[in-house]
């Protein structure tokens, strides 16, 4: 199955395929010391290869993607090369072509979109957090997304570990004995779910939802189409900009409103609405997880807290960019906010879906 992918993959996606053999991980002759197999490409055929379970479709397709984002995120940074970010741009450039390889490519079908773009977004939390994290910690971030996540997950961290030649590649015993404690404690805590009591789930009398997603993934326009959004307090940034605008457009109004003003009022709206408990919908892109803990901290325990991502593939992105005149927001700014992706953990919040699709929105998973 690895050629056949490869194979469609390199024949419709050309241009991308091509980008990732001129990538090269090292600059002017110097080797990379944590990639010296030279360029992004080949370090995508070394992770293939080292998939355990080659029949393991979702792994597959999320080794073969999962370093995409380095073709837009490569910086040379005096004699280093880095590609800060290139997790997030990853996730979001996989989203079209995912679609694409369940649609029509041939014994792919029941590839799991959704956990295949969740997996290219944290490929490396392993590696990340092994330092910072307790198995337990990390185990706790990872739990609602079940132990077939987690153990596809550690699939693709040990093939991208292997498939890679480095002096300092990450030990692969103390890797195993570190990502086994944290699927077994994911196990655990569904025979939790399933058998014990389930006193630990919190189940808050008020109901967060934080919406999470790229300007222009719709957002805003499904808040409109909730039967019940007028139950709801919506903090909006955007919303405030616009009541800040003296009649400006939007774009001028970015421009112009001062930011500190809009982020002083953001605050006081939100404190607001807990002191008066009421429902919340945060409508805001949310991406990274420092931007949304300072949001859920200032909810109190009454808050049963969702996370709502939207996953909106470039092309249709890039359609409604194109036609919202109103709002305009530069191609460097969009490729920004991919960097700073990191999917919602359970250590935030106690509901995640992902909604994704072209122009209309179908819940795909609801952990």
């Amino acid at each position: 199955m690895i050629e056949k992918l490869v194979a469609y993959f390199a024949d419709n996606y050309n241009d991308l395929f091509d980008k990732m053999i001129e990538c090269d991980h090292g600059e002017a002759g110097r080797l990379n010391p944590y990639h010296e197999e030279g360029s992004v490409w080949n370090h995508t055929k070394m992770v293939l290869d080292a998939v355990q379970d080659k029949n393991d479709l979702d792994v597959l397709v999320s080794a073969l993607l999962h370093d995409i984002g380095k073709v837009y995120a490569r910086e040379v940074k005096g004699d280093k090369v880095c590609f800060f970010g290139h997790a997030g741009i990853s996730t979001f450039y996989a989203i079209d072509i995912v679609e694409d390889i369940k649609k029509n490519l041939s014994g792919f079908k029941w590839i799991d979109v959704a956990k295949i773009l969740n997996m290219i977004n944290i490929h490396d939390i392993f590696f990340i957090n092994k330092t910072n994290l307790s198995a337990k910690d990390l185990a706790s971030k990872l739990s609602g997304y079940g132990s077939d996540f987690v153990n596809k997950l550690i699939m693709l961290a040990s093939a991208d570990n292997r498939g890679r030649i480095c002096k300092n590649r990450v030990d692969e015993i103390d890797f195993i004995e570190y990502s086994n404690e944290v699927l077994d404690r994911v196990l655990m805590s569904e025979l939790i779910k399933e058998y014990g009591e389930n006193d630990y789930k919190r189940n808050g009398n008020n109901v967060a939802i934080v919406m999470v997603g790229l300007p222009y993934s719709g957002k805003s326009t499904h808040i409109q189409g909730m039967p019940k959004s007028n139950d709801y307090a919506v903090i909006s940034r955007d919303d405030i900009v616009m009541s800040l605008a003296n009649g400006e457009s939007y774009n001028n109004a970015w421009v112009k409103v001062d930011q500190q003003k809009v982020n002083r009022q953001l605050d006081i709206n939100l404190r607001s609405a807990v002191n008066n408990n009421k429902n919340l919908i945060i409508d805001m892109t949310n991406l990274s997880a420092k931007s949304r803990r300072g949001k859920i901290n200032m909810l109190s325990d009454d808050y049963t807290k969702y996370a709502w991502v939207f996953y909106v593939g470039m092309s249709e992105l890039k359609r409604r960019m194109d036609i919202r005149k109103d709002k305009v927001i530069n191609n460097d700014v969009i490729l920004g906010m991919m960097k700073q992706y990191t999917i919602p953990m359970f250590d935030e919040f106690d509901s995640i879906s992902f909604l994704y699709g072209d122009g209309s929105f179908q819940m795909v998973n609801n952990f």
